[in-house]
């Protein structure tokens, strides 16, 4: 059982290095394009040899680490009723040392808003990035006159069709400055539970789930507003600043029951989620029922649809939410998976299995 969950983690590793999601593996390295071969059959040890990194330090490393990971998944997956902490599953000194040795390179570590959303958050008026970026399009299109776009936007009097100017000014997202008005969006940890900033009162999202943004391992979160006016988007938290992971999670009675790595404003990264999950357990936070969507990491494609275009017989591909293209696993898979794609990247296997690929001329 232990060799083939090893196997099973050492195809999600190699499949996230290659670039394919394990799911649908089209690899062109020849033990692996027998698309009949279950997954376990096809992820045999025996392609590391394949590949000479049989006998690389790179590999051993990464292994060793690996294989401690599935025994921990092994271990605490024996019994689905008992809670699984991570204070029982991992050692409060080994949590604390993951988190100094991430939060040490906390400035390469830390989100900024993405280059899409950054019109939103440069706007003295803080209006909706999407609409922003109809008008920004505009002003390249006619020349970018008066040099700078927020003036030209203010005082040229223009009226997109499609987004009225009316409409860009109605729509404003909230961005909270204040330190003390931050502070009401702080979530505390108390007994393993969720709980709202400064009362008793446990945290309960709902089905929506709230949204989220953690910095300085403190956790702010609320309801997503994008049906009224100010809008509350992960910007508002912090005023568009920089964060060390922000996403979307689901509770109830205080206890996460979902984890999503979802923000289009700070898209975050394999590190973010790894360092989230490494907070919550050293907050003590009950994660037994928790599950984390591993979409981004493991490379799952969004669903796409396809609606009518102006030619009856042309079609228009339109990707769908990321909701509808989850791919969860249990919180502490994903943290033994986050944690062996950490140690094989800083190993230097990832480097050295992409070398070789190429070398071998795949």
């Amino acid at each position: 059982m232990l060799k083939k969950a090893a196997c099973g983690i050492q195809t999600n590793l190699v499949s996230v290095v290659l670039g394919t999601c394990p799911t649908h593996m089209e690899y062109s390295i020849d033990l692996l394009d027998d698309q009949q071969k279950n997954i376990a059959d096809r992820a045999n040890p025996s392609f590391t040899s394949k590949l000479g990194l049989q006998d690389t330090p790179y590999l051993r490393h990464g292994l060793d680490h690996l294989q401690s990971g599935v025994r921990c998944c092994s271990s605490s997956s024996s019994s689905s009723t008992r809670p699984c902490s991570g204070r029982k599953r991992y050692r409060p000194g080994e949590v604390k040392q993951l988190l100094r040795s991430l939060t040490s390179t906390a400035e390469s570590a830390l989100l900024e808003v993405h280059a899409k959303c950054q019109l939103e958050v440069q706007d003295p008026k803080h209006r909706y990035g999407k609409f922003l970026r109809a008008y920004h399009k505009e002003w390249n299109r006619i020349g970018q006159p008066e040099q700078d776009f927020f003036i030209w936007l203010d005082g040229a009097s223009v009226d997109l069709q499609h987004i009225p100017f009316s409409a860009l000014n109605a729509e404003v997202v909230r961005y909270i400055e204040d330190e003390d008005a931050q502070q009401k969006y702080l979530v505390e940890f108390k007994n393993g539970r969720l709980h709202r900033h400064g009362t008793d009162e446990f945290v309960t999202t709902g089905e929506s789930g709230w949204i989220f943004v953690l910095k300085n391992n403190q956790l702010y979160a609320s309801k997503k507003v994008t049906n009224s006016s100010p809008r509350f988007h992960h910007t508002s938290f912090l005023g568009g600043g920089r964060v060390q992971m922000a996403g979307i999670f689901m509770a109830v009675d205080g206890k996460i029951t979902a984890i999503y790595p979802h923000s289009g404003h700070y898209r975050p990264r394999e590190t973010n989620l790894l360092l989230l999950l490494l907070c919550l357990i050293d907050n003590g936070c009950d994660l037994h029922k928790a599950e984390v969507d591993m979409q981004r990491t493991m490379r799952v494609a969004r669903d796409i649809r396809f609606c009518e275009g102006v030619q009856p017989e042309k079609g228009i591909a339109v990707k769908q939410p990321k909701m509808n293209s989850t791919y969860m696993w249990k919180w502490n898979e994903a943290l033994d998976f986050l944690l062996s794609l950490r140690a094989w990247s800083e190993s230097g296997a990832c480097t050295e299995i992409r070398s070789r690929i190429m070398e071998k001329g795949h």
